[in-house]
């Protein structure tokens, strides 16, 4: 074989490998861009951001309340598919911290809202593609105590999604629960000017069922009913026109004890 034969071969195979390499590496980015994708939904004082977010079945979206730190949300489903059952009352707790994922393997529009700023915090994914098969179901309460009961070495898994923390959905309480006669206590509230509203701070003895009522004079303007944990907590609540308010906070547990009545005033300005 002659030396000029030689090299128009080798060039040849060079052309051939390179454009070997390009179409690999085309599919492999068409591979690339089939995979499921996570995206973030941030809080923001009294809103979502984003508010709308358009994403593919098999997706996971995370809603980061670590965007707001002391400030208390919750996530309640308002609206989606109706074959798609895990979207359904609480999705998220009340929290003021932490991140929250759910995968969507159903099309549709899911909508949502933080309870504790209806007015403005209304958020929506919407899902598009064909059913993707949706997680592992998590094991339920009883399972998991049987399990442990007959198999203590074996470790329970933690669920995949938070418990309803919502007190039409919270259990008669039995045993010696039904004996707790101690009413929770609300201590330390202090009330401080937001835009456009006022956040109260305030420490709470047991998890309970808190009415916050905001009053002009003796009239009440705004009534927030929440199921809050145990611990320092802060609500913002906002849409207020300037003026003395008064805020009153009143917590019911579980088996219907009351706190007592506890209130403060603040002046609200303009903006």
């Amino acid at each position: 074989m002659s030396h000029r034969l030689r090299r128009a071969l080798g060039r040849r195979g060079a052309q051939a490998a390179l454009g070997c390499l390009v179409a690999c590496g085309a599919l492999a980015g068409v591979g690339a861009a089939s995979a499921a994708d996570d995206h973030v939904v941030n809080t923001a004082p009294s809103a979502w951001d984003p508010p709308a977010l358009p994403i593919a079945t098999g997706d996971t979206v995370t809603w980061n309340f670590d965007a707001t730190p002391g400030i208390t949300h919750n996530l309640v489903a308002t609206g989606g598919p109706a074959d798609e059952p895990r979207w359904s009352g609480t999705i998220v707790e009340f929290a003021s911290s932490g991140k929250y994922p759910f995968q969507f393997t159903k099309p549709g529009t899911y909508s949502y809202v933080c309870q504790v700023h209806a007015g403005t915090m209304i958020g929506s994914v919407t899902v598009t593609g064909d059913p993707v098969d949706p997680p592992p179901p998590t094991p339920t309460a009883s399972a998991t105590a049987t399990a442990t009961a007959t198999a203590t070495a074996t470790p329970t898994a933690a669920p995949s999604r938070l418990p309803v923390d919502d007190p039409r959905s919270t259990p008669a309480p039995t045993g010696s629960a039904v004996t707790d006669t101690v009413a929770p206590a609300i201590t330390g509230l202090r009330l401080a000017r937001i835009a456009r509203g006022l956040r109260a701070t305030f420490a709470l003895s047991e998890t309970a069922t808190l009415t916050l009522t905001v009053r002009k004079g003796e009239r009440p303007v705004r009534t927030l009913r929440l199921q809050v944990r145990a611990g320092e907590r802060s609500i913002a609540v906002r849409g207020l026109a300037r003026g003395r308010r008064t805020v009153s906070l009143l917590a019911r547990d579980a088996t219907g004890n009351r706190s007592a009545t506890v209130s403060s005033s603040i002046r609200l300005r303009r903006g």
